[in-house]
């Protein structure tokens, strides 16, 4: 990307702000000072050390954009659609962008905490020793993604509140969700397996096929958790006195996640009852084989009109945007992308949401 333009001071950076598109250009450090913008696109930016302190830009739309060493604390970035922006090494304190859709993107080394991210659409990220303690994701939709921190053991979200979210493949295993709040949350074949869950709440969740092997069964007490053998109708029966708009996230996930994946024959593996601490521990979590790669299902479930039904779905909540999704896998070769990995051999993936995971049973 060495034919970017290059934009030195704050004063050209804002009135690019200004004129509504900034594409293949590269920001360099500077103070930008807090203002409100709207409707920004930015195609192809590298921001490197750019101060955005308490930046409000409503509708931002970016694709492709490297953000490395940016200071993004208390920006407000509402109802915003990234696609493929990656961030590191930065500071995102206190970030508002509730509403906002994020595909394929990820944050390594940039703290997150007190974040909100309230009825996000996030789908194939990876997020990556980024410090998350009280972030707000209530309500968020979340979708083949992957919380790691491996210098603290775990990805770190001690009092984070996902409250009425639903995550669909998401891995936390080892995840510090000390005093988390899963209250009336929908989990479908998640990795909790090794988190720490002290004093985390469960009170009215729903967990299908997760993998909780070794976990203590009284963490989940006041959940649903469905036994090996329960299937989608059962889901959804459980979660008839929750809200309709939950449902139709929930519905919306798993269309953008098994819409168009798996051979037709795939073969059903459904959850094992673990038979001990250890229990299920060789197999892969779910999501680790495939981080950063299910906006491309997303994109290959809007080719078919799948992603644009999830979309009709959710039109009560951040699914909405769901069908935008078609373009996450679109642009390849760019030499500042991350490439997307490899699909996980071995076949087809079962179209099942409740195929792979490690079920833990509990009456």
């Amino acid at each position: 990307m060495s034919d970017l333009k290059s934009i030195d001071n704050a004063s050209e950076f804002a009135e690019a702000l200004r004129g509504g598109v900034l594409e293949r250009a590269r920001v360099g450090p500077m103070d930008v000072q807090p203002a409100d913008y709207d409707g920004a696109r930015w195609q192809g930016v590298e921001l490197l050390g750019t101060r955005l302190v308490g930046v409000e830009i409503r509708r931002l739309r970016a694709a492709l954009v490297q953000a490395r060493g940016v200071l993004l604390r208390g920006t407000r970035f509402a109802s915003a659609h990234l696609d493929r922006v990656h961030v590191s090494a930065s500071q995102a304190q206190e970030l508002h962008w509730p509403g906002a859709s994020l595909l394929g993107c990820s944050f390594a080394e940039t703290p997150m905490t007190n974040a909100n991210l309230g009825r996000a659409l996030i789908v194939g990220g990876r997020w990556t020793t980024a410090d998350m303690n009280h972030a707000r994701l209530t309500e968020a939709l979340i979708i083949d993604t992957v919380f790691r921190d491996p210098r603290q053991g775990g990805a770190v979200l001690d009092n984070a509140d996902l409250t009425r979210a639903v995550l669909c493949g998401v891995d936390m295993r080892a995840a510090n969700l000390l005093r988390a709040s899963f209250e009336r949350a929908v989990l479908v074949g998640c990795d909790l397996r090794e988190a720490n869950l002290v004093g985390a709440r469960f009170a009215g969740a729903v967990l299908a096929g997760c993998r909780l092997d070794g976990l203590d069964p009284a963490v989940f007490d006041g959940a649903r958790v469905l036994a090996a053998g329960e299937g989608l109708e059962d889901l959804i029966r459980v979660l008839g006195d929750h809200a309709p708009e939950q449902l139709a996230r929930l519905s919306a996930g798993a269309l953008l996640r098994y819409g168009s994946v798996g051979a037709p024959g795939a073969q059903r593996a459904g959850p094992q009852r673990p038979t001990g601490a250890g229990a299920g521990a060789s197999a892969p979590p779910p999501g680790g084989e495939r981080s950063g790669g299910a906006a491309s299902t997303a994109g290959t479930a809007g080719t078919t009109g799948t992603a644009g039904s999830a979309g009709s779905a959710a039109s009560a909540g951040p699914a909405a945007s769901a069908g935008s999704a078609a373009s996450a896998g679109a642009v390849r070769g760019d030499p500042q992308t991350p490439p997307a990995p490899a699909a996980p051999s071995g076949g087809g993936r079962s179209m099942d949401p409740f195929a792979g995971g490690g079920g833990l049973e509990i009456d």
